[in-house]
Formats: C-alpha cells, structure tokens, sequence
C-alpha cells in the first residue's frame, strides 16, 4: 500500500508541470513505459512529443480540427492522430491509461465528454485535465469592461451564465448566435462531478489563470 501511495504521489508530482502555462516539462521523472495515452484536444499533438512520453507503448491524440490534425500526421508519424470530438470518442471501452486534455474541455459540453473519457479509461487509469478558472474570467471581463468592447462583454456574460448553469445543473447550453460552448470551472463542481463518474484522489493545482486536476479511474465493481 506504501508503495502504490508513493507510485501515486510519484505520478501526480510529475504530469503537474503539464498544469503549468508552458509545455510539458521535458524532463518528467514518471515511467511512461508500457501505458497508452490520449490527448482529449491535442491540435498537432505536440505536447505527446515530449520526452516524458516517449517510451509509452501508444500516444494517441484527438482534435475536431481537421488541418490541426494533418499537420500533426506530417510533423509527428509516430503518434497515432485522429479528427473527432470530446463528446464522441472514437474509441473502446477501457482503452487508455492516461487520458489527458490541456484548456480544450472548457470548449465542449462537458458532461458529455467527462462520461466519454471515463468509458475510455482502464480500472486505475490517470486523469490529467487543465481547466478554465473563473479568475481567468474576472480578469478578461475587468479588460473588456475597461476597454467598453460591448461584443466582447456579451460573449463573457454567456460564458459566466453557462458556468453557472454547470455548476447547478450540469447542462451547458449552446451560444445562440454560433452554437459554440465555452465555460470555466469551480473546483468543487469539477470534484463533484468526477466523483460521481467514479474518479478518486483528486488533486488540485492552481496556474496562473487556469487549474489543474489529476485523480484516479476507480469504477464501481
């Protein structure tokens, strides 16, 4: 038991740095080796480049963007890059052991995505997720206010009624004029709703402007 705690620890300590606002730290001390890892919204897929993750078995990354994910295919032959979205993965049940996704989630309907890649993950699977923070959103509302960029404000008022709307109703409606989605996160409704999904040792880490969470995979028997 020691053991697995120290193994956790080990794990949590390391993929934090993907947490930071710069990249993946090159020189992450977590044996990747033998694991399979996804992306949720990985664009080119470079951050599955860095060292840390050389030595897992596959790195997989997903992105809607379909020009993101050429150009990866081109840059990067040796990950696995597919076009699709967080709220439809198109992969099996129990297929990764790490499931990551850096400020893309804050994009999609999240209930859906959160039930998407827990159905992906393995029994014990690794959680790493950078979020939005609502201090993020004080700060570029306080701008824009200042700056009287009226369309600006509109855009932040929705993204703050659908947060809320998250947060209390775990829905989060569509902008009316494009059908596009975009919230920021409280960490308790993050650890709620990851609960609920079966995740576990939940931790948190603030950034700058955004925080990130890593926690466990432990379904229900």
């Amino acid at each position: 038991m020691v053991h697995q705690a120290s193994h956790d620890k080990r794990l949590t300590g390391a993929l934090g740095s993907f947490g930071s606002d710069a990249h993946v730290h090159e020189t992450i001390p977590f044996d990747m080796g033998g694991r399979s890892v996804l992306d949720v919204g990985c664009g080119n897929g470079k951050d599955l480049m860095q060292p840390a993750f050389a030595v897992a078995a596959e790195r997989w990354g997903l992105d809607p963007d379909p020009r993101a994910v050429e150009l990866g295919r081109r840059m990067f032959p040796a990950l696995s890059l597919v076009q699709g979205t967080a709220e439809k993965l198109p992969f099996k049940a129990a297929r990764f052991d790490v499931v990551m996704s850096r400020v893309a989630l804050p994009y999609t309907n999240i209930p859906i995505a959160l039930a998407e890649i827990a159905r992906v993950m393995k029994p014990q699977g690794y959680l790493c997720l950078l979020l939005h923070d609502w201090k993020m959103q004080a700060e570029f509302a306080g701008k824009a206010w200042q700056e009287r960029a009226w369309k600006r404000l509109i855009d932040l008022g929705y993204v703050t009624a659908a947060s809320v709307c998250y947060a209390f109703l775990n829905c989060i409606p569509a902008k009316p004029w494009d059908g596009s989605r975009e919230t920021f996160q409280f960490q308790w409704v993050m650890r709620r709703r990851l609960a609920r999904l079966g995740f576990e040792a939940i931790c948190y880490e603030r950034t700058s402007r955004h925080f990130f969470i890593t926690a466990r995979y432990r379904p229900a028997a």
